[in-house]
């Protein structure tokens, strides 16, 4: 009876050591340690949201929203897709612009990056901070000098974070800028499904007039259509 018990207790410890390093394999595949290479994010602020994926094939999928005004962004091989913006604000915001607007998310990453220096990937743990911020991080008039909060690891590979930040020149009233949202680092999809509805997207291109995805001059509902469009027009050297 005690063999028994002592081969049942033997079976059981294996089986946990077992999980235990399937885990950390697992941890080790799935997480990549560096906050600036996620595969996808969303972050929050007063008054604003935004969200981005990366893909495998160097494309990505980006929206915002602020006050009343929601944006969404495909940034394609070959094409750039917006909606929310009529054509006219699209040209007053520049194609400059529009690329530039995925880097609100720089400034989690670096307060991020200074927090926990040895990456995402090593967080075990809640972990509260509190640093004096190094470089010129922000945008616009203010840049941050101080953040306070916390960061932990919802899963392996999914990180949490919430944070107040100080800025150079105070913010509105004096106050801390609050941030939190989740940086995701499993492995980034290969690219954008084929069957993702972009009625009523706006193709934009270095000339007018842009056309607008579902209609005459572009009736198509999805992405898988629209790469197919593209590449008919290519070859027929009308776009």
């Amino acid at each position: 009876m005690r063999i028994k018990i002592k081969k049942i207790l033997f079976c059981s410890l294996v089986i946990q050591i077992l999980f235990i390093t399937l885990s950390s394999i697992s941890h080790a595949a799935t997480c990549s340690n560096s906050w600036l290479l996620p595969s996808s994010q969303t972050m929050e602020m007063e008054n604003m949201s935004a969200s981005i994926t990366e893909y495998a094939n160097g494309e990505r999928h980006f929206s915002i929203k602020q006050g009343g005004e929601s944006i969404d962004v495909y940034y394609l091989k070959g094409a750039l897709l917006v909606k929310g913006l009529s054509a006219d604000k699209i040209e007053s915001y520049s194609r400059e612009t529009i690329w530039w607007l995925p880097m609100v998310f720089v400034v989690p990453a670096s307060v991020l990056s200074q927090a926990v220096p040895n990456g995402p990937c090593n967080l075990n743990g809640k972990t509260p901070f509190s640093i004096k911020l190094s470089g010129a991080i922000g945008y616009g008039p203010h840049k941050l000098t101080h953040a306070e909060g916390e960061v932990f690891p919802k899963s392996p590979s999914e990180i949490v974070y919430k944070f107040n930040a100080a800025t150079d020149p105070p913010a509105k009233d004096g106050k801390f800028i609050l941030y939190s949202g989740t940086i995701k680092l499993s492995p980034k999809e290969a690219a954008p499904e084929d069957n993702t509805n972009i009625l009523g997207y706006i193709l934009v291109r270095q000339t007018r007039p842009f056309l607008v995805v579902g209609k005459s001059d572009l009736p198509v509902n999805t992405l898988g259509e629209l790469r197919r469009a593209l590449m008919e027009k290519k070859s027929n050297s009308k776009l």
